[in-house]
């Protein structure tokens, strides 16, 4: 096994971790339509989601900075360290670009919204926000995941794995 295939076996547990808080974001989501909105319970199922989304989101960014370290020898950290993992949309000499258009787009509003739900109580998120960012997540969760795949047939010069790449997803 190459360094490349124990690297990506890491980063696929990591997506499966990721996966996880959007299928039980989708449970709760779908509790929600049946609880009363000035109920408790609704309030707690939407702190739940928050939380879920500011989990993921650090899985999201733990991710591409493990792969900065992997594969660009590069160390993202401080202030900068948004900004550092948003270029990674561009390829460099050691690595393709990692993360396409709509998926960084995704990423960036996600990684912001993080940044509301570490700076606030669950309780005075709005409801619709934390809904909206579970929704985003979704869809940037299925994007990112495709895109590291990408990335994964790209390093391991894998030519049957990425000519049976599934379609990118919309």
């Amino acid at each position: 096994m190459s360094h490349h295939d124990v690297f990506f076996s890491q980063i696929k547990t990591d997506l499966d971790e990721i996966e996880q808080a959007v299928q039980t974001n989708t449970q709760f989501m779908a509790a929600l339509e049946t609880i009363g909105k000035d109920s408790s319970a609704y309030r707690g199922i939407v702190g739940g989601i928050a939380m879920n989304l500011q989990t993921a989101c650090a899985e999201l960014e733990r991710i591409l900075t493990a792969i900065a370290k992997h594969i660009d020898a590069a160390t993202l950290e401080g202030s900068q360290e948004h900004r550092n993992l948003l270029a990674m949309t561009k390829s460099t000499e050691n690595r393709p670009t990692i993360l396409r258009i709509h998926t960084l787009s995704d990423l960036q509003q996600l990684l912001s919204f993080r940044q509301v739900i570490l700076n606030d109580y669950s309780y005075a998120l709005s409801d619709e926000e934390v809904l909206e960012n579970a929704d985003r997540l979704s869809s940037c969760f299925a994007n990112f995941a495709y895109d590291c795949l990408v990335l994964q047939c790209t390093l391991t010069n894998s030519v049957a794995t990425s000519s049976s790449l599934p379609p990118a997803p919309a």
